[in-house]
């Protein structure tokens, strides 16, 4: 059998109708190639592209401004910045850059990086990468966006605040979810879905979800979700889920797209909701309410999370266990309540009542069966918004109602988060005060963007939109500036920047930065200018502000009586001193700014040595001087943080070198400051080469003072042996003739002998006191604790032996125990009761009364008082002859007497003892006194 060739359906290429078609298809294609070039060079914004292997093929003049520089076509790779750092600062390479990566991975994808201009400057930008494919799908390129974002970077913050309030809120739920793009690759997925999948987020990226679906079922859901993407609807379907212990599970899941602007579907959002135990609850129904099986399934398989069952009365019959975790009551506490008592909020109860009410007079109702986003009230009292499905069933003549809640606060959540990236652009635009215009040349009609009408404070009703209503609010002093600068632009077809002032409607004077672009058709015409312009008002106020302020400090830096050096933190280059420090280190400040001290030889390689050893010893880490000079801005400020919070550095010398030469000690100190939004280091330096002198000269006059007290107490000795040795001899001469040899001399010769041995007992006296009150100035001893009843004691031992208490009183309460020296005291109180005694009144017996008591340091009027100490009074009162007040302080001084010899005998020296013991434990004393009433000795020493 034989069939006759049939003829092709293609034409030659040949044939002059292809021909035509081909070459108008080229036309068309270069057409609208320079229609995207207009449109990429009319962009306010920074954009470029790229070819798949990421050499830069295009880029508009925002581009280019941005960067400060102008890459080379086709040469360099992905990202035209000079150079580029992540967002805290570091270094990011080249090929981790945003673009390298949207190519790499052949998907969007976007984060905040740092950019640094060849002068030095730095902006904060975001990149939108946007890989490109072909019609067969192989990545052709990609169009990156740059967003400069230096001024709202704290606005950023609070985006990125609410994005990490979500990211907890929703790694927080019961609920499984993910996300994904608009064709279904899943890119995130919530903590609950790893913890209970037992998976990681490398196993689950894009279609890894597939490994946990049941595989009798995964058919059925691949098909569904295919037809979700196709058709661009909500997809719903139950199907188990295997989870960490191997076991498959029912969930329900729900997948819900969301949409841009412009009603184009941008990601997907899906939840699984684990419904084992509703499942098992259907099991029930059907087992026990057969009559119901057919409607109770049909309503269960949209079960979301919750599932409630009340009578007509609104009493809870049934309750499971996902409202349990959801609302927080348990099932015994949530049956037989009324459904108002649990979690409908008070608002909500009489609309519910009535409602019940109008369904069963009716058989209506307008929540029945549809889907009704609401807000309910949790056992705490928290409400959650819900979303809420009702069915009614008639069962034995009565109704009950089974409600299906779903807890929606992290879908709620989830689309404002999308919502905000969505429209994260227009956003950061809005927060920069950034508005757009174009202006039609031939009609002369402007269009402004909604921002800057707002920063015109204008409505667009009461602007007439031409060119020269955009003049007229001009500031009258900028405006010719203004319009020869437009149009110098419109005859050199360049574009332009200009910082200009506006005056709105009620006055207000705002500063502008204005940009604009002259745009051409093929023909080189100029058909529109476009354009932003840009409110700095507050960005100059705050840049006076921030002129003034650096000019107070470095004047306030300058006049510090202290030589100072402010340093970069990271690199510890000088970056200002004041004039004290020139003087002290002999440079001027040409030489030091932008220099280390090491460069400048300040400090000697091994004194640099020995400091960085001590302040790692003192912190007990090892680091080389190359880890120290790694570390970053965050780690080097941390390192100062910590070592400031100790006494490593207080009193701390180093020996620096002055230009000279000359090598002198300092210690210094150093406090962390910013300064226009950089951290820098002060540093102090205090010359203490005077100091040194002197405490060298100090130590020269300690020892002239120790060999000056060998010479006293060498003294002392001769006092106490070589002088009192011939007066004792004196004295025992003396007393034998006057018991042997009185007689026999005249009356004349025994007045004279008695007044020389009189003499000799004085003199003897004297020389005992002067040991004494030098054995107190030399001779401290040890401190004991020592019970002072003991002592007194003691003392009254002593005069027992003699008959110079004669009858006298001495009453002495309990003193109880204190640390002291206990001779010295044993001096005082001999010295306090002989000086009472004396000065008795005559014919009357002596009466001391001696008392204590504990005070606090704050309540006594004294110079060297501690007011936290706790000081111990000793009272020491007699009832003798007294003293005017005016000498109070005088008694105290050495060989000073109120009386002449004949009256009271005595050497003036007993209460200069007394003051020096009490100085000697750390106390002050004091005397009050009035003629014949007696005198009190008031005493203080510390109690411990």
């Amino acid at each position: 059998m034989s069939s006759t060739p049939s003829k092709s359906n293609k034409k030659s290429i040949k044939d002059p109708t292809a021909a035509s078609s081909l070459a108008l298809l080229n036309e068309e294609i270069k057409n609208s190639e320079a229609r995207y070039r207009e449109l990429l060079f009319g962009l306010p914004i920074a954009v470029y592209t790229c070819n798949a292997e990421g050499y830069i093929q295009l880029y508009n003049d925002a581009a280019a401004e941005l960067w400060g520089t102008k890459p080379l076509i086709g040469k360099d790779l992905w990202c035209g910045s000079w150079k580029i750092y992540k967002q805290d600062g570091t270094p990011l390479p080249l090929e981790e850059c945003p673009m390298a990566l949207a190519l790499k991975e052949k998907r969007p994808l976007s984060f905040e990086i740092l950019i640094e201009r060849p002068d030095g400057s730095r902006r904060h930008i975001i990149p939108n990468p946007q890989p490109t494919f072909d019609a067969n799908g192989n990545l052709s390129g990609a169009i990156n966006t740059l967003i400069d974002i230096t001024q709202q970077v704290e606005a950023r913050k609070k985006i990125e605040a609410s994005e990490t309030q979500f990211s907890t809120l929703a790694n927080n739920i019961q609920n499984l979810a993910w996300m994904a793009n608009a064709d279904g690759w899943v890119f995130w997925y919530n903590q609950r879905w790893y913890e209970y999948t037992d998976t990681a987020k490398e196993e689950m990226e894009g279609l890894g979800w597939q490994s946990v679906i049941e595989p009798t079922k995964l058919q059925r859901v691949q098909k569904g979700w295919k037809d979700a993407l196709d058709t661009g609807k909500p997809f719903e379907m139950t199907f188990p889920l295997r989870g960490a212990d191997g076991k498959f599970r029912s969930f329900i899941t729900r997948v819900l797209p969301i949409y841009d602007g412009e009603q184009k579907i941008i990601r997907w959002v899906g939840t699984h909701t684990d419904i084992h135990e509703h499942l098992e609850h259907s099991s029930f129904l059907e087992s026990n309410l057969k009559e119901v099986y057919e409607e109770m399934q049909a309503v269960l398989q949209f079960a979301p999370d919750a599932v409630i069952t009340i009578d007509e009365k609104g009493v809870i019959i049934s309750w499971n266990p996902e409202a349990e975790e959801i609302f927080g009551w348990n099932k015994k506490e949530a049956v037989g309540k009324l459904l108002t008592e649990t979690i409908i909020p008070e608002r909500y109860a009489q609309r519910h009542t009535k409602g019940m009410d109008h369904f069963l007079k009716t058989g209506e109702g307008p929540a029945i069966n549809k889907p009704v986003e609401m807000f309910a009230v949790t056992k705490n009292g928290i409400e959650i918004p819900v979303e809420l499905k009702i069915s009614a069933a008639k069962i034995n003549n009565s109704h009950i109602f089974i409600g299906f809640l779903r807890d929606i606060s992290l879908r709620k959540q989830a689309q404002e988060t999308i919502n905000k990236k969505t429209s994260q652009l227009i956003e950061a635009q809005e927060l920069a005060h950034i508005g757009s215009w174009e202006w039609d040349v031939k009609t002369n009609t402007i269009e402004w963007s909604d921002e800057l009408y707002r920063i015109y404070e204008l409505d667009p009703e009461d602007f007439e939109p031409n060119y020269e209503s955009f003049l007229g609010y001009v500031h009258v002093d900028d405006r010719e500036l203004m319009n020869a600068t437009v149009q110098q632009a419109y005859k050199d077809h360049q574009s332009y920047t200009l910082i200009h002032r506006i005056t709105c409607p009620d006055g207000t004077i705002k500063s502008l930065k204005g940009t604009g672009k002259v745009l051409t058709n093929k023909q080189g015409e100029i058909v529109r200018m476009s354009g932003t312009g840009q409110d700095i008002t507050e960005q100059q106020k705050h840049e006076a502000e921030l002129r003034a302020s650096e000019e107070r400090f470095y004047k306030i830096f300058d006049s510090n009586p202290v030589p100072m050096a402010l340093s970069e933190i990271k690199t510890n280059k000088i970056k200002y001193v004041n004039s004290l420090f020139c003087s002290t280190f002999g440079y001027t400040k040409e030489e030091v700014i932008g220099k280390t001290t090491e460069e400048l030889g300040l400090i000697g390689p091994q004194e640099y040595k020995r400091i960085i050893a001590y302040i790692f010893g003192f912190l007990e880490e090892k680091r080389s001087l190359e880890e120290i000079q790694a570390l970053s801005v965050d780690e080097t400020e941390q390192l100062l943080m910590r070592l400031k919070q100790t006494d490593a550095m207080k009193d701390f010398e180093v020996q620096y070198t002055r230009k000279s030469g000359e090598v002198f000690p300092a210690i210094i100190s150093f406090e962390i400051i910013r300064l226009n939004s950089e951290r820098y280091t002060v540093f102090s330096y205090q010359d203490i080469s005077e100091r040194k002198r002197a405490e060298e000269l100090l130590k020269n006059q300690n020892k002239q003072l120790e060999k000056m007290n060998k010479e006293l107490q060498s003294f002392t000795y001769i006092s106490s042996h070589d002088l009192q040795e011939p007066l004792r001899k004196i004295q025992t001469f003396a007393g034998q003739i006057v018991e042997t040899e009185l007689e026999n001399l005249s009356e004349k010769g025994k007045n004279y002998f008695l007044r020389m041995h009189n003499a000799a007992d004085r003199m003897q006296t004297l020389i005992q006191d002067l040991l004494a009150l030098s054995h107190a100035n030399t001779h401290k001893g040890k401190f004991e604790l020592t019970n002072l009843n003991d002592i007194i004691e003691s003392v009254k031992a002593e005069f027992a032996e003699t008959d110079i208490l004669k009858g006298a009183i001495i009453d002495v309460q309990e003193l109880g125990q204190v640390h002291l020296i206990p001779f010295q005291f044993q001096q005082l109180f001999l010295n306090l009761i002989s000086n009472s005694l004396k000065f008795s009144k005559s014919g009357h017996p002596a009466r001391i009364n001696i008392t204590s008591e504990k005070i606090k340091g704050h309540t006594l009027n004294h110079d060297g008082v501690k007011p936290n100490q706790t000081y111990l009074h000793i009272s020491f009162k007699d009832q003798g002859i007294g003293f005017k007040e005016e000498f109070s302080e005088k008694i105290f001084e050495v060989f000073q007497r109120l009386h002449g010899r004949d009256q009271y005998p005595g050497t003036g020296i007993g209460l200069a003892i007394v003051k020096k013991i009490i100085e000697n434990h750390n106390g002050f004393i004091s005397a009050t006194s009035e003629l014949d009433k007696g005198t009190t000795f008031d005493i203080y020493i510390p109690a411990s």
